[in-house]
């Protein structure tokens, strides 16, 4: 576009100097004989037209560049929204990865009802064990509780198949919550609820078992 606005404004400047010179040539003697503020207004009269058509296609190519500036910019912002989108997807697919490798780094842990026992004084205790089914973990800290009673205790570290236990005594509460958490290896903490809620059948009774959910602490 600017090499057509330069070669049609040469081209248009070319022959219009040349009719000018063409008109001075059969005017020859006229033109001698101007005087000199004469002279001026004809060579502004003549050249006025030429100063006015680059004018207007200086402005013409500077519209043209401001439209090439203008998609140029309009071009590296899309460029640049793409750029964040991408890395925006990729930060979101690391984090999916990282959770993913911590939730692998998770204990499964199980809550099992075992036989229970009598104490010293004739009353039973409801027998639990907490038996890990998957990564290692420690730190491990097993909170009891209900409305009338709480109390924690803290575990050995658990392995794969290792287990610790804990009991609830008869006359306690008909639902007890059993808060476990502990420390991943990766140095992450954890935590894993279930819910215990007693039933019965004529004279016997039991807690039934219910796992709330899992996750960081």
């Amino acid at each position: 576009m600017a090499k057509k606005l330069e070669f049609w404004g040469a081209l248009v400047t070319t022959l219009y100097l040349v009719i000018i010179a063409i008109i001075v040539a059969y005017k020859f003697d006229d033109f001698l004989c101007l005087k000199l503020n004469e002279l001026g207004d004809f060579l502004a009269g003549a050249f006025g037209p030429v100063a006015f058509l680059w004018l207007v296609l200086g402005f013409l190519q500077q519209g043209r560049e401001l439209k090439l500036s203008t998609d140029a910019l309009r071009l590296q912002a899309e460029e640049l929204r793409a750029s964040v989108e991408q890395q925006t997807k990729m930060v979101e697919s690391q984090k999916i990865t990282l959770d993913n490798h911590e939730r692998s780094l998770d204990p499964l842990l199980v809550l099992q009802a075992i036989p229970g026992t009598h104490d010293e004084e004739g009353d039973f205790h409801f027998q639990f064990k907490v038996i890990n089914k998957g990564a290692y973990c420690e730190d491990v800290t097993i909170s009891i509780s209900s409305d009338e009673f709480s109390f924690s205790l803290k575990a050995e570290p658990l392995y794969d198949d290792a287990y610790t236990t804990f009991s609830v005594a008869d006359g306690w509460s008909d639902k007890v919550n059993v808060v476990i958490t502990y420390v991943r290896v990766s140095g992450n903490a954890g935590v894993q609820k279930f819910q215990l809620t007693k039933v019965g059948h004529e004279d016997e009774t039991w807690y039934t078992i219910s796992k709330l959910r899992s996750g960081g602490a």
